[in-house]
């Protein structure tokens, strides 16, 4: 991997560290200015050496022997080697140090960015504190959460539990390995009754199970209620499924609906938890349709010894012609061994057009509002460049849309687990075929200036465009941007980590090396740490060489931290004090 782009970009903007006095709605003048550490020939030139935090806590004894601490902040220092950088920048440099500048390191946004965002705690149009007014990096965009205040609950994967979101439109922020992510949903409808097992009585009432055995003289199959298996106040308990040991036949449960009509995806998640007898599988089909193994997941090399989800999804050209069935299919026989195991929480979905393959929870019928964050009138540049990085979870399947950026005016970034589009018009795209890396970092650039329009995925070049076209096409009125959503859509089961939007066109080598600062973990890792801290330069590298073109600087570039602010945090580093 390249080296990784860093950045240090002054905190106050061009008005107040020039000061200018200049005219309210000149917004050149409310930019922050940038120093890209870098080489004369423009390629990265630092990596960082050691980034630690200093403990400033007070620690005292107690007459028992036992030790106290009252919290008073751990400070953060970065230590960058630099390869060498031009008389230019370490002048700049120089005088940032002499200013006593306080600075932000690799804050995601650069001199040149119109827009940029990163997962951000809150609800509403408010950050953390309730207080201050929820914006873009840059300070320029005000932005406004969209969603439902009721019924949020996000499935998180790696500790096995049901998350839940309160309050006024909420931002779903949660913790990934490459630091915060928005988890932005799909509007949903929970079609199965019950959402979550309430007794042991088989049927799909109201007061029932849900699940109903194939045959009611299934004696080697028996169920009972699991009063708090699942454990969640809203989902508390799970239905117990034993199958004896060496049982004739395939025993079968299973929950249908007969109101569905029109052609479409329908999906489905179950959280099932304990031993499944061998050549077990959990289906969503269509009645008829049981032989097709389209909407199939096999249990076999699965550890389901804690609760698990299991996500299906199934396509019909006619769901009026039969019934949509979900079933889980224990084929105990001689082989199979017996089977004693906990059903938790299910959702199914179906709108017609398709919703995510990996739907999140929600209670039996009830219908939530997609989640997303939105800009209004807002107009992307003339000339530019887009990035967006994306968490791509292990086990998440694209099998609808998902649109992490899009606008009103149909055009932005949409991914189809192996394919990826840039649209600049509501017909007009950049696409290509993509490898994602599962359980990691990915991400979407993309530049375009003078009609020429590329497109990179993790880096590479996808597609690129010498169209005549004129490219005011992208954007070419004002319309609402939005952050991980378009319509009743999302970019679930995506969970994107940052948005950025500049007002110019990155080169090749630019987007390799900013795709490289968003998916380094050394890189990644250390801009989480520096998220809400603003530093100054304690030390510049100091030692000259000189080399035809001129004098170059290496040595080491040293940042203290200076003061915090827990709004701009980021979840996984936060300071708590």
């Amino acid at each position: 991997m390249a080296g990784a782009r860093i950045n240090l970009v002054r905190v106050d903007d061009l008005e107040a560290t020039e000061s200018l006095d200049v005219e309210s709605g000149a917004t050149t003048y409310d930019q922050h200015d940038e120093v890209e550490i870098i080489t004369p020939q423009g390629e990265a030139a630092a990596m960082v050496v050691a980034a630690q935090f200093t403990d400033s806590d007070i620690r005292y004894e107690y007459t028992n022997g036992g030790v106290g601490i009252s919290p008073r902040r751990r400070r953060h220092t970065i230590q960058l080697a630099v390869d060498y950088i031009g008389d230019a920048v370490r002048a700049k440099l120089e005088r940032w140090m002499h200013d006593r500048a306080l600075l932000r390191y690799c804050p995601g946004f650069g001199r040149y960015t119109d827009l940029a965002y990163r997962p951000l705690a809150g609800a509403g149009s408010t950050l953390a504190d309730g207080l201050t007014t929820l914006a873009d990096l840059t300070g320029r965009h005000n932005i406004t959460t969209v969603g439902d205040s009721t019924n949020n609950y996000w499935w998180d994967s790696d500790l096995r539990v049901m998350r839940e979101f309160s309050g006024t439109y909420p931002r779903r922020v949660v913790a990934t390995p490459a630091g915060a992510g928005q988890v932005c949903e799909s509007a949903k409808t929970n079609l199965h009754n019950p959402g979550s097992p309430v007794s042991a009585t088989e049927g799909q009432g109201a007061s029932s199970s849900g699940w109903s055995r194939t045959s009611a003289n299934y004696t080697d199959m028996t169920l009972s209620l699991a009063a708090g298996a699942f454990g969640h106040d809203a989902m508390p308990h799970g239905l117990r499924v034993q199958v004896a040991d060496g049982a004739s036949r395939e025993r079968t449960m299973y929950a249908s609906w007969t109101t569905l009509a029109g052609s479409g995806y329908a999906t489905a998640s179950v959280w099932v938890k304990g031993r499944l007898p061998r050549g077990a599988f959990a289906q969503l089909y269509q009645s008829g349709d049981e032989s097709d193994e389209d909407g199939r997941y096999y249990f076999d090399g699965v550890d389901t010894s804690e609760w698990t989800k299991v996500s299906l999804s199934y396509y019909s050209a006619d769901w009026s012609a039969a019934n949509m069935i979900l079933r889980i299919r224990c084929n105990s026989d001689s082989d199979g061994g017996s089977g004693d195991f906990l059903i938790g929480p299910s959702i199914v979905e179906y709108d017609g057009t398709g919703a995510a393959a990996s739907p999140e929870w929600a209670p039996y019928n009830t219908a939530a509002t997609a989640s997303y964050m939105r800009v209004a009138d807002y107009n992307y540049p003339t000339a530019g460049a887009v990035a967006v990085s994306l968490w791509w979870p292990a086990g998440a399947v694209v099998t609808n849309y998902a649109y992490p950026l899009w606008t009103s005016a149909v055009d932005g970034v949409r991914v189809y687990n192996d394919q990826l589009r840039f649209y600049r018009t509501a017909t007009e795209y950049l696409s290509g075929a993509i490898t994602p890396r599962k359980g990691a970092v990915n991400t979407v650039i993309a530049t375009w200036q003078g009609g020429a329009l590329r497109l990179y995925f993790n880096g590479a070049l996808v597609d690129s465009s010498t169209s005549t076209e004129t490219e005011t096409l992208l954007g070419g009125s004002a319309s609402t941007l939005v952050l991980g959503g378009y319509s009743s859509l999302a970019s679930h089961p995506l969970i994107p980590l940052s948005w950025r939007i500049d007002r110019r066109a990155w080169t090749a080598t630019e987007a390799v090396e900013l795709d490289a600062a968003m998916r380094d973990p050394v890189a990644v890792h250390v801009a989480a740490q520096a998220r809400g801290r603003q530093y100054r330069i304690a030390q510049l590298p100091g030692t000259p060489r000189n080399q035809s073109g001129g004098t170059v600087w290496t040595g080491g570039l040293v940042l203290e931290e200076h003061s915090y602010d827990a709004n701009w945090s980021d979840i996984t580093t936060a300071e708590v004090y």
